[in-house]
């Protein structure tokens, strides 16, 4: 988490903070508790968009073998 020395654009009073979550980067007041999302800067890389579709058909494979054999 870092500190910035940006004045919260809704209380005016307030200091701005960058911090993330599974949802992505956002930025927070510490006094009002104003939120904003920020966009992302960099797109995922070729090779992790390829292991996160790998994994997908993996699973569907498995979900397909699951319910031929009724279990």
């Amino acid at each position: 988490m870092g500190t910035l020395k940006i004045t919260c654009p809704r209380c005016q009073k307030g200091e701005v903070f960058i911090d993330h979550d599974l949802y992505g980067w956002y930025e927070c007041c510490l006094q009002c508790g104003y939120t904003r999302d920020l966009p992302d800067i960099a797109k995922p890389v070729e090779s992790e968009q390829k292991g996160e579709e790998k994994e997908k058909a993996r699973e569907r494979k498995v979900r397909s073998l699951t319910i031929k054999k009724g279990v």
